[in-house]
């Protein structure tokens, strides 16, 4: 549901992740856990596989986290215990057609600046507000590469501790918004509220391990991969 903002309901969202993983790992199912936020600690600005228990969860997400962090040490357990097959598998912040495109899905910042300024465009709107300084550094993976990458871990990964996945590839806020700005044709100004504390300051992973298992690549430029997010958001 593209509506439903998993950090409005911290205890609902930890309760139900756990319970919906537990239902499938004691069910038998085959387990692939990928998720997009495990592990962001404060002080960890590139988070290596290693470091998957360091640090100190961002306010914001906290239940989130600490819930997938509990499936990763179930998957492990299964799997040492009954030879259960589980991978753990952490992505950075994935973006494509149908990803986070409502505007009240507030954790995707790609179409949250997209409808912004189509916003600001149809009410002839010369300055659009944004939170934060902009100089924040995220990484981004497109859906059908992450897709990709994805399997391949499948194929070539058979170990209990998680595997980042990921492009390598990290990206400065506000050149992001200013791309889609540039896609989007819009020429005015923005006004960074600098005042905002949005998560860290830094926060992608080190996808390095994956790389070399897998020569993995992604097929996607990032400017490509946002003006198709661009089409589906205007159409």
């Amino acid at each position: 549901n593209n509506d439903y903002n998993p950090f409005d309901d911290p205890k609902a969202t930890a309760l139900v992740n756990f319970l919906i993983h537990d239902e499938e790992i004691e069910a038998g199912f085959a387990h692939i856990e990928p998720s997009e936020y495990d592990y962001y600690g404060l002080t960890i600005y590139k988070v290596k596989n290693r470091e998957y228990a360091v640090g100190t969860d961002e306010e914001s997400n906290y239940a989130y986290a600490l819930s997938k962090r509990f499936i990763a040490a179930q998957c492990r357990a299964y799997q040492e215990q009954y030879g259960f097959k589980a991978l753990h598998l952490i992505l950075p912040n994935l973006y494509g057609p149908q990803i986070g495109s409502s505007p009240s899905y507030g954790s995707h910042a790609i179409p949250i600046f997209i409808t912004k300024i189509l916003k600001a465009k149809k009410n002839k709107e010369r300055v659009i507000e944004i939170p934060g300084t902009g100089m924040a550094v995220r990484e981004f993976f497109y859906v059908e590469d992450a897709a990709e990458s994805i399997l391949l871990a499948t194929e070539k990964y058979d170990d209990d501790k998680p595997l980042n996945l990921g492009p390598g590839k990290i990206v400065i806020i506000k050149e992001l918004f200013n791309e889609l700005c540039s896609l989007l044709k819009f020429d005015g100004e923005v006004k960074w509220l600098k005042f905002f504390k949005i998560g860290e300051s830094k926060r992608f992973l080190d996808s390095n391990q994956f790389q070399k298992l897998t020569n993995f690549k992604p097929k996607t430029d990032f400017k490509e991969g946002l003006g198709e997010v661009c089409k589906f958001i205007s159409s």
